[in-house]
């Protein structure tokens, strides 16, 4: 009588089919760039803001001064590529606040504006 031995069953399983169909750098995104940008004067209740790359401007931006949150932008016009023109409901003071991934401005990879405060000149 002759030995038998067990069939050998590869590994076909999900976990092996997950291995090979994952998916490679042809399917990945951009790394995201952060989107820094410059205030003009705090004079008046519009405030041209200059970016340091091209954006998107879809809605209004949710920054508010950071000496009164009450006072918020209140319209936004893209004025070119990397500018938009901000009005606000009252004039803002210092600095305003700009809040973590705002979605109203971004750049062509998905880029949010960095958070934080910025001071006017």
């Amino acid at each position: 009588m002759a030995i038998q031995r067990p069939k050998r069953r590869y590994n076909k399983g999900p976990i092996r089919r997950k291995a090979t169909t994952s998916s490679g750098a042809a399917n990945r995104t951009g790394q995201r760039t952060p989107i820094t940008f410059t205030m003009g004067s705090s004079t008046t209740t519009t405030n041209t803001v200059t970016f340091d790359q091209p954006v998107s401007l879809k809605g209004i931006p949710g920054y508010f001064d950071t000496s009164s949150p009450t006072i918020v932008v209140n319209g936004a016009v893209a004025l070119n590529a990397t500018q938009v023109a901000l009005t606000w409901n009252a004039t803002p003071s210092a600095a305003i606040s700009v809040p973590f991934e705002d979605p109203a401005v971004r750049n062509s990879a998905g880029g949010y504006v960095q958070a934080g405060s910025v001071t006017f000149p």
